[in-house]
């Protein structure tokens, strides 16, 4: 699922976690006893975000950074104020991996929170189709529900007034899982309860998959955000190609735009070697990226896939068997495509 640069991996772009940042450091910087001044200014707020961001990934608690002066205690504040922001959009990253690719979307009542509303956009941008629970016909077969917990037992009694509909239900959240069981408990309604996710790795398989049958941008953005060739400098590449919006065929030839650049304004010095880092950074995956796209035949293509992402150390048992699972699927996918 393409989420257009709103998620990396089925999950929010850093560059998405950091709008939302910077209000909240606004906000703190008059209180800094040190950093209020160079706060004022995005680059440095930016930093700051940087690190929080990466202290949050290496799983380094906050509360245990350092306060030996004045400066340490504003970025300690600083830190804890994000860390809600950090942890919601954890929620989210979690709760879009789980969401497959072929689905019909019944959504019941409109979305009410947040990530309500990141769910759906995931599910609709994955070509799902969406029902309204107003609309949606009894004959239909509905395959996955997104409910708020306070519509559990609205979603029971619609199942019991429709008994010919089929339903697989989505839950957003965790907790939303003991309310509908006890509201289909409370009318008997029967149900069979498991925890069902398309794998990420899965994802992968089906971005190949699509990006065979239809080789262009938006493919190849799609397998890089399911990370089917996993390189470190991916989102660079992404947000490179977001930038200066370049063509497809131009993912083929060395990327040196910037650095062919010769204006040398000191007003544009800093932003000028900024783009040219992205761009170094942004070469090094599309030339990891191609060059591996590139060792595939069209002939053998989910073969050569397929015992890609196998041979993976990172996977687990799983993965693995959800690997077997898929491959002849795609096959027959692209058999009759």
């Amino acid at each position: 699922m393409l989420l257009r640069s709103v998620f990396l991996n089925l999950a929010p772009s850093s560059l998405d976690m950091k709008i939302q940042a910077i209000p909240i450091i606004s906000k703190l910087k008059d209180s800094c006893m040190v950093l209020s001044s160079s706060l004022g200014y995005l680059d440095h707020q930016m930093s700051l975000i940087d690190f929080a961001i990466h202290c949050h990934h290496l799983n380094i608690s906050f509360e245990s950074l350092p306060e030996d002066n004045e400066k340490e205690r504003d970025i300690k504040r600083i830190c804890l104020a994000l860390q809600p922001l950090l942890n919601s959009f954890d929620s989210i990253n979690t709760a879009v991996s789980k969401l497959s690719q072929d689905l019909d979307v019944w959504i019941h009542p409109q979305p009410a929170s947040a990530i309500d509303h990141v769910l759906i956009k995931a599910l609709l941008e994955s070509h799902a189709k969406e029902y309204p629970i107003k609309v949606v016909e009894s004959e239909k077969h509905i395959r996955h529900a997104l409910n708020p917990a306070l519509e559990a037992h609205g979603i029971a009694q619609h199942i019991v007034k429709n008994p010919m509909l089929t339903t697989s239900i989505l839950c957003a959240n965790p907790s939303d899982i003991s309310l509908l069981t006890h509201a289909l408990n409370l009318l008997n309604i029967p149900f069979k309860s498991s925890i069902a996710s398309s794998s990420p790795i899965v994802s992968s398989f089906i971005s190949a998959c699509e990006y065979h049958i239809s080789s262009d941008l938006d493919h190849f953005i799609k397998m890089c955000k399911h990370n089917l060739i996993p390189h470190p400098n991916t989102p660079s590449l992404l947000k490179y190609i977001e930038t200066f919006n370049i063509p497809f065929e131009a993912l083929f030839s060395p990327l040196n735009h910037v650095q062919s650049i010769t204006l040398k304004s000191d007003l544009f010095t800093r932003d000028i070697h900024n783009l040219v880092s992205l761009e170094i950074e942004a070469e090094l995956s599309r030339h990891h990226i191609i060059n591996t796209l590139s060792s595939w035949t069209m002939t053998t293509w989910i073969e050569d896939v397929y015992l890609f992402l196998i041979s993976r150390r990172d996977l687990s048992v799983d993965q693995h068997y959800a690997l077997r699972q898929i491959k002849p699927i795609c096959e027959t996918v692209l058999k009759s495509s």
